[in-house]
């Protein structure tokens, strides 16, 4: 098992070296997309899952998280806290949680989402104001150990798989929090009041799903009760042939 282990070690290293970008990208999309699912499913149980949310998700994950997050964490910030040791662990993670992640990290992901969702980038933000804080004390309260380890024990080409590890949890918790959802106008074409503003396009199909449903079992039951009453008027008309029949007779 160790052997196999050092193995696989070894592997993801040359190829980290050989490719750092891609196998960053690759590592965080690896996983991202399970995590969403697994979102979903913890919102709604019974709703089916919405691909298009989770590929999105995923994406963002590849382009950012990974990719992106891999320049950030092994060029930009080697260059502005040089050194080594618990001090500058301590610098990068605190760098990273209180600027990064409220003034980069998480604007781009609710503008992201926005406008993929046929919002604008002012909704994705007016979307962060709104709910961010609330992200933001998840992500801190994960993510300033999680990255003084980072930074401190873990060698830099495999601080995005570190993550990729931590990050199972965050991104279920940002997933669910604030999901790859609809910010822009959304109408109900059956109800005067329309969906909520924040409806995720989750919801939006489940309750049209459901209201369709809903029509067809009730299409049902009228028709079954137009051949039922169909039924029972055809006896009450039948007899009339036979008098005019009687009349017929008699007169002969």
């Amino acid at each position: 098992m160790r052997a196999a282990l050092k193995g696989l070690y070894s592997k993801y290293d040359a190829a980290y070296i050989k490719n750092p970008i891609l196998m960053a990208g690759a590592t965080m999309g690896a996983k991202a997309s399970f995590c969403d699912i697994i979102a979903q499913r913890y919102e709604d149980p019974n709703c089916p899952v919405d691909w298009s949310r989770c590929g999105k998700f995923t994406f963002f994950c590849v382009a950012y998280v990974g990719s992106f997050q891999h320049l950030l964490f092994n060029k930009l910030y080697p260059r502005l806290f040089p050194g080594t040791g618990a001090l500058q662990a301590a610098k990068c993670a605190l760098f990273d949680n209180f600027v990064h992640s409220p003034c980069l990290y998480l604007p781009t992901y609710y503008t992201y989402r926005s406008f993929t969702s046929h919002g604008s980038l002012t909704d994705g933000l007016t979307q962060y104001r709104r709910e961010g804080y609330d992200v933001l004390k998840a992500c801190w309260g994960i993510w300033v150990p999680s990255q003084f380890i980072n930074f401190y024990l873990v060698p830099p080409n495999f601080r995005i798989l570190f993550i990729a590890g931590m990050g199972s949890v965050w991104e279920i918790v940002l997933s669910y929090m604030a999901p790859m959802k609809h910010t822009g106008p959304l109408t109900d074409p059956h109800t005067p009041e329309g969906f909520e503003e924040d409806d995720s396009e989750r919801t939006v199909r489940r309750r049209v799903s459901e209201r369709e449903l809903a029509e067809e079992k009730a299409r049902e039951e009228e028709n079954k009760t137009a051949v039922a009453a169909a039924i029972s008027a055809a006896p009450t008309a039948a007899p009339a042939p036979a008098v005019a029949a009687t009349a017929t007779v008699t007169a002969k």
